[in-house]
């Protein structure tokens, strides 16, 4: 079967992030159909909403697999429903949210997911753990897109802001 290369983004501001984020990749690569599972240093980043809230803990996960994004997505969410998910409104702090950022060179445009995920070139909190990850990415159409090109033309550092969270700042950060 072929292997898809495939990249989730994974963040929460609510709670200890940093233990939830963890526990929640330890899940991902428990699963028999994931191999390969890299995870980025986890960044303080800040929230790209209009609603007054809290940083967020952000990470990216690269793995292998041969499953469809479909055959996978359910099991991702209830991932995200055991570490404490709640329904929530778009840009609203949360406990955890796991997205689906690229699934090899697939593409879906349903009311369920969206590969590429929307946005993704647009968010300081994926590029920064991406870059960790790898140099560049593959896109669907065949473009080969530069992750640390795209971070260095990002317009405005002030509004969105991406610090690799070190062992020196997670008490305080993530408590």
């Amino acid at each position: 079967m072929r292997q898809h290369e495939v990249f989730l983004g994974l963040g929460g501001n609510i709670g200890n992030t940093r233990k939830v984020l963890l526990s929640a990749i330890e899940c991902i690569r428990d699963l028999d159909e994931v191999s390969n599972l890299q995870l980025s240093p986890l960044y303080l980043t800040s929230p790209v909403s209009s609603i007054p809230q809290g940083i967020y803990v952000n990470a990216v996960c690269r793995f292998e697999t041969s499953e469809a994004p479909e055959e996978l997505w359910p099991t991702l969410q209830a991932i995200e429903l055991q570490h404490g998910k709640q329904p929530k409104a778009k840009d609203e702090p949360r406990v955890l949210d796991i997205d689906i950022i690229l699934w090899g060179q697939e593409t879906r445009a349903s009311q369920d997911l969206t590969i590429p995920h929307a946005h993704w070139q647009e968010r300081l909190f994926v590029l920064a753990p991406l870059a960790d990850l790898t140099k560049s990415v593959v896109l669907p159409d065949g473009i080969c897109y530069d992750v640390k090109e795209a971070i260095a033309r990002f317009p405005d550092h002030r509004t969105q802001w991406a610090h690799r969270l070190d062992e020196a700042n997670v008490d305080s950060a993530c408590r």
